[in-house]
């Protein structure tokens, strides 16, 4: 069974990871939190799978959790 991933963060090494992940059947990438839901929206596009969100609390549980925000926040 492949492990859940939830990605918080989906700049270019988010989305870059998320889609090479997905692509490569790493990770079944399952939810995708950035600031916004159009970047959210825009993230899962490039990747080709997941779900976009805009709100921490809509997050389900995941086996593995990637955090790819910069490191100035």
């Amino acid at each position: 069974m492949t492990p859940t991933l939830n990605i918080v963060g989906a700049g270019h090494v988010g989305r870059t990871l998320g889609r090479l992940f997905a692509a490569h059947g790493v990770f079944e990438v399952q939810d995708v939190l950035t600031r916004s839901i159009d970047s959210a929206g825009a993230a899962v596009a490039f990747i080709g799978a997941g779900r976009a969100l805009a709100q921490v609390a809509d997050l389900r549980p995941a086996q593995v959790w990637m955090l790819a925000v910069g490191d100035d926040q």
